[in-house]
């Protein structure tokens, strides 16, 4: 306790959540840690090829204006926020007898899969026709991942209602989201590449491409569903709707702080995501081999780092670890305003500090939204982790299209254009800042809505604790432990 102590005072953060209790919860078997984290292989492979190479498949490979590329971007976010939210209510209230998120799992494994292998593949229809094929195909794959993420990541609310155990919980979900990353993201320019040789047009290399890693999303997706198989605590049904969905969430103040995080998470990681391969290939003058392990390492230290943040959150509690990690982040990004390839020692050493920064965003924005989830029961008496999760997958969703259309709308507005010989000054400019300044801003954002963040250690297991004593049959509840959340 005394390290927990001293390592919060060392930030200070010392009225965090250091010396606070543990909350009651279940403790769960690794292998069910394992296997529910697994889910998250599908999840983070769509994402990850949606995110950083969309775009680009867009604008290099099917030929498309950086502008109209980002205006696909921006109507399939449109589009993905309109399903999502209903999605999570839907999910609150199926009666199911395999439980409420578990069957989604089954349901999507293929077509989540078929439609992100359909999103990169380029039938050449002509303008017109490709800009509606893949506005409609980056639709599709926006519904699947919603139905099966708000499900999937809802279960880690279900499954305990340990304050720590859920950060343990997520950093497996985490490990395999690195894992995923680092397999798309490394492979899927030389895999591209290759097959397009194959292939005979580098079109067709990028559509076999996503087909193979589309493939590998279907067992993950269903070694989650057994492995949660019995593991959902709560079977009840809940009321819903649009109006009850906004009481619900404006009425509910850790979630708000929950949500800004969130926000500024994805959406740094989305414009350094789509902007890294135009900054490795122009301004570093990478080629697919060494854009390929640029991925791997980021990608690797941010694996590698999983066990390290977890046990930061152990020792300083989620507020502070979040605050920590970013700041990492905030040093290493401003460092790519003095990469260039005499510089190539620079380059490697920032993506080991973009790789805690991400372990750190990623582990730790998830982990707090679950406790947000016992604040609404207390005030509701309903469980409606479908809801707050819906909620959290479209800012997810989109904070990162957001990030995606506006830098194609940036390269447009900067006069990029593939065909040339050199590329302007202006978009040589434009790439150097979008991808230092903007991530760097945007983790001081999150760093600030980590150290304004209500939710604590000591106030979720006193809100757990009332929530059991409630459903004991006291009436008599002290909440001075709490009362802010409220």
């Amino acid at each position: 306790m005394e390290v927990r102590e001293q390592a919060a005072a060392a930030v200070g953060l010392e009225d965090l959540d250091a010396t606070a209790p543990r909350g009651a919860g279940v403790h769960l078997p690794r292998r069910v840690a394992v296997g529910w984290g697994a889910g998250e292989w599908a999840g983070s492979t769509v994402y990850a090829m949606t995110s950083t190479f969309f775009l680009f498949f867009m604008t290099d490979v099917v030929g498309i204006g950086a502008g109209t590329a980002g205006m696909i971007v921006l109507i399939v976010t449109l589009f993905s926020g309109v399903v999502t939210l209903p999605v999570g209510v839907w999910t609150d209230g199926v009666k199911w007898k395999s439980g409420r998120r578990r069957p989604f799992l089954l349901v999507t494994a293929v077509p989540l899969a078929v439609a992100l292998w359909l999103a990169f593949t380029d039938w050449g229809l002509g303008s017109t026709a490709t800009f509606v094929y893949l506005t409609f195909m980056g639709c599709m794959w926006g519904l699947f991942f919603a139905m099966q993420q708000v499900p999937l990541t809802a279960l880690a609310a279900e499954m305990t209602q340990d304050y720590d155990e859920r950060s343990r919980l997520v950093a497996f979900r985490s490990a395999w989201s690195q894992a995923a990353y680092i397999v798309a993201s490394v492979a899927a320019l030389p895999l591209a590449g290759w097959l397009g040789e194959r292939l005979g047009s580098d079109a067709w290399g990028w559509s076999a491409m996503a087909g193979v890693l589309a493939v590998t999303c279907i067992p993950a997706v269903l070694w989650a569903w057994v492995a949660t198989r019995g593991r959902e605590l709560y079977r009840e049904n809940t009321a819903g709707g649009l109006r009850e969905m906004w009481r619900a969430t404006a009425h509910n103040r850790s979630f708000h702080w929950a949500t800004a995080t969130f926000l500024g998470v994805y959406t740094g990681g989305g414009i350094a995501y789509a902007v890294v391969v135009y900054f490795m290939s122009y301004q570093m003058g990478f080629d697919d081999n060494q854009m390929a392990l640029a991925f791997l390492v980021v990608n690797v230290l941010g694996l590698v780092a999983v066990p390290f943040v977890e046990r930061l959150a152990m020792l300083v509690g989620k507020r502070a670890g979040l605050l920590i990690t970013q700041l990492v982040g905030v040093a290493g990004f401003l460092g790519y305003l003095a990469c260039d390839p005499s510089r190539m020692w620079l380059f490697w050493i920032l993506q080991g500090f973009w790789g805690v920064s991400l372990a750190g965003a990623i582990i730790f924005s998830w982990a707090v939204i679950p406790d947000v989830t016992e604040v609404d029961e207390y005030k509701s008496g309903q469980r409606r982790e479908g809801l707050f999760y819906s909620v959290t997958t479209v800012l997810q969703t989109l904070a990162t299209a957001i990030a995606v259309s506006l830098v194609g709308l940036i390269l447009g507005w900067a006069g990029y254009d593939p065909d040339a010989e050199t590329l302007s000054n202006s978009a040589m400019w434009a790439i150097r800042l979008m991808m230092a300044v903007g991530p760097a801003a945007l983790c001081l954002f999150v760093a600030l809505t980590a150290f304004l963040q209500p939710m604590t250690r000591a106030k979720h297991a006193a809100l757990t604790d009332a929530l059991a004593r409630r459903k004991a049959g006291e009436t008599d509840i002290d909440e001075s432990g709490f009362a802010d959340l409220l």
